[in-house]
């Protein structure tokens, strides 16, 4: 098996969610804590900003630059790399002198505000090409000459310059032309991305959601099958705690799933963080410790470290309660409804079973009745206390509601007509919500409505 080249790792966040981007203060604040949660790099990669991919010819206004400066200035001064990220958009003609001159005009803009590492992101972009036959060969060999020729024209202003790429098949090791052919044209000082190397399991393949995007683990087997396949290291880029489809869902698992061995077998990881900055910063903290040392580290013991320094000692008690019932669970690795008992076993006795598991449900939930009222007494920084009182009261209405199905069904059978009623218009309002519930719960709160026979419509 082929040796990997010792190269010190990048490790940090990648700004590279959908939606309203993080504010100019949001971005300092987190090059400011960085270098605490042993990070190096941060990447500018927003993906509703017009200039990054469908306004990929036109310059960044000078308001836009100066901001840029600041952050680049704050990141030398924390000892973090800088850059930004650019995804020409679909009409971007490799061929054409006047496309190649215009991107240039981009990146020079990147240099002059310091930036060594300039990513380069074809992910996203729909064009007709079988990654597996002679259409996936020729987008390989254009797009690898495209990186090429801008890696070497960027080393004429800043000798330092590498390039990052995001292939247009990023989710798998799978030795497609594509892949093979992109490794194998591109310049070796070229560092590539990739969202997964490891075989979904079944618990994510039956998510709605790709789980290649989202992936449950990304291993030491998979990264070294990486390498095997294409000769470099991959470079992870990790959306562990974000999905397109999850904006402002509050995620505080803890960073787990990944191999103990990837701070040498990953070229780099960068986090693809939540649309609210400060809700990322409990699960950033566990990544941190993760990075300092991935052997020693321990998921459980990281985030409750993590929420203490993030809430205060008074304030991490009520954040554990939200971390243990928001989830990330599109990846199949966590899911809030785990924390319940079965609810398909549990409804299908006889009526002594039954009731045990409604007393069952009711003793789970039990923190979740007094929650909002012990939030309110919690002293916590003002900012935190702001930004968790909507998850709070989310969780505490779906407790309520919960509840009330089982006091219900305790007292009566079946369930009144106006019980199920009620349920309905809780579930409706809970989904309907912008801070959003994890979806096992809300569709726990349904089974168990249906189940009771309270509603057969939720």
């Amino acid at each position: 098996m082929a040796t990997h080249p010792s190269e010190p790792a990048y490790r940090g966040v990648l700004e590279g969610f959908y939606g309203v981007r993080w504010t100019h203060a949001d971005r300092l604040a987190l090059l400011d804590k960085m270098p605490a949660w042993n990070m190096n790099l941060y990447i500018y990669s927003a993906r509703n900003d017009p200039y990054h991919r469908h306004g990929w010819a036109i310059p960044y206004p000078r308001d836009e630059m100066r901001q840029f400066g600041e952050l680049a200035a704050r990141a030398a001064k924390r000892k973090v790399m800088f850059s930004i990220a650019i995804s020409p958009g679909p009409d971007y003609a490799p061929a054409r002198s006047e496309h190649r001159r215009l991107l240039m005009r981009k990146l020079r803009q990147f240099c002059e505000v310091g930036c060594q590492l300039f990513p380069i992101f074809y992910d996203g972009q729909t064009a007709p090409v079988d990654f597996n036959g002679a259409s996936g060969v020729a987008h390989a060999e254009k797009q690898a000459a495209v990186i090429n020729y801008f890696l070497e024209k960027l080393g004429e202003i800043t000798p330092q310059a590498r390039v990052l790429c995001c292939p247009a098949e990023y989710g798998s090791t799978r030795k497609s032309e594509y892949l093979v052919r992109l490794h194998d044209r591109l310049d070796r000082r070229v560092e590539v991305m990739c969202a997964s190397v490891d075989e979904p399991d079944a618990r994510a393949l039956s998510r709605k959601h790709c789980p290649r995007t989202w992936p449950k683990t990304f291993s030491n087997q998979g990264a070294e099958t990486y390498f095997r396949h294409f000769g470099r290291k991959p470079f992870l880029w990790d959306n562990f705690n974000c999905a397109d489809f999850a904006l402002n869902q509050l995620n505080w698992s803890p960073y787990q799933g990944r191999g103990d061995r990837l701070d040498t077998l990953c070229a780099g990881i960068v986090l693809n963080p939540q649309q609210l900055a400060l809700i990322n910063e409990p699960f950033f903290g566990t990544a941190g410790e993760y990075f300092g040392n991935p052997k020693a580290y321990h998921p459980r013991m990281a985030m409750k470290r993590s929420l203490a320094a993030s809430l205060g000692k008074d304030g991490a008690t009520v954040g554990r309660i939200l971390a243990q019932w928001f989830t990330t669970e599109w990846s199949g690795y966590l899911s809030s409804e785990e924390n319940l008992p079965d609810l398909s076993s549990g409804l299908s006795g006889g009526t002594v079973r039954r009731r045990r598991f409604l007393r069952q449900v009711k003793r789970v939930l039990a923190p979740l009745r007094v929650l909002e009222s012990r939030f309110n007494r919690t002293i916590m920084p003002p900012d935190w206390a702001c930004h968790l009182s909507a998850y709070v009261r989310l969780l505490a209405a779906w407790g309520k509601a919960m509840d009330e199905l089982c006091e219900a069904a305790l007292a009566e059978t079946p369930l009144p007509a106006e019980q199920g009623q009620r349920a309905r218009r809780a579930l409706m309002e809970l989904r309907g919500a912008s801070n959003r519930l994890p979806e096992s719960l809300l569709d726990y709160l349904a089974g168990m409505s249906v189940g009771l026979g309270a509603d057969d419509g939720l």
